[in-house]
């Protein structure tokens, strides 16, 4: 048998004995199987415990407190004064109606069914008029025909007065018996509710205009309006003057 052939037949028999002998060598033991290593524990962790939230004392919302009324009127049997000219009463010349005045804590409004500008803040020295018992500003009318005066107050009163004068002509031919001036009082602001009326004439003179005082006393039932106006005659005068205007709240 050539060599090449033998070498190809018997070193292939020859390794595989020699690597048996080896495996037996080693004790015929099988190596250890190789241990998949176990996949890691998940260790649940808890979720944290919310606290329980903490309960406090109930909270009672209180209700909207109820103020007891604040009385801010004026103190019983105050007097106040519109003389259109001092302190807060003061008010300039062509100022007109309507129009609000405040004095002594009291407000006054004027107004007339002929508004606007039915009366205005005058003096002498706008109008020229000869009239002894007036001094510095008063309430003038401007038309000439027949128009009345309305004033409210913000609170209940008890007592007006007031100076007024007419322009009327005395005389032959003129005026014999003075107009009247008459104030209605109403116990409120709308015009309702009469309480009582008061009257007067102004006293004639041969230089000047009628000129005289009002007083009107509510008996014990206060008022916040009255109304001014001549009262119609023939023939008569059509157009009054106002000033210092007196008022007493209820004692």
């Amino acid at each position: 048998m050539p060599l090449r052939t033998w070498t190809l037949r018997f070193v292939p028999a020859l390794v595989l004995l020699v690597t048996l002998g080896a495996v037996a060598g080693c004790g015929g033991q099988n190596p250890p199987a190789s241990s998949t290593p176990a996949e890691p524990t998940t260790t649940a962790t808890a979720a944290p415990t919310t606290p329980a939230a903490t309960t406090g004392p109930a909270t009672t919302t209180p209700p909207a407190s109820t103020v007891p009324a604040t009385t801010t009127g004026l103190a019983p049997g105050t007097t106040v004064l519109f003389d259109f000219d001092t302190g807060p009463a003061g008010v300039p010349p062509g100022t007109s109606t309507p129009l609000e005045v405040t004095a002594g804590g009291l407000t006054a409004r004027f107004s007339s069914p002929s508004d606007p500008a039915a009366f205005s803040i005058q003096s002498y020295d706008s109008t020229f008029l000869n009239l002894p018992r007036f001094s510095g500003r008063y309430l003038y009318q401007n038309p000439i025909f027949k128009t009345d005066l309305h004033i409210t107050f913000d609170q209940p009163l008890a007592q007006i007065s007031l100076l007024f004068a007419v322009l009327e002509y005395h005389g032959v031919g003129e005026v014999e018996e003075t107009t009247a001036l008459r104030l209605t009082a109403y116990a409120d602001t709308a015009g309702t509710g009469e309480t009582g009326t008061a009257m007067a004439r102004g006293v004639p003179s041969d230089t000047t205009y009628p000129e005289g005082s009002l007083l009107f006393d509510s008996g014990g039932k206060p008022f916040k309006k009255v109304v001014i106006e001549l009262l119609y005659q023939k023939p008569g005068g059509t157009v009054f003057v106002l000033d210092n205007i007196s008022v007493v709240t209820p004692s």
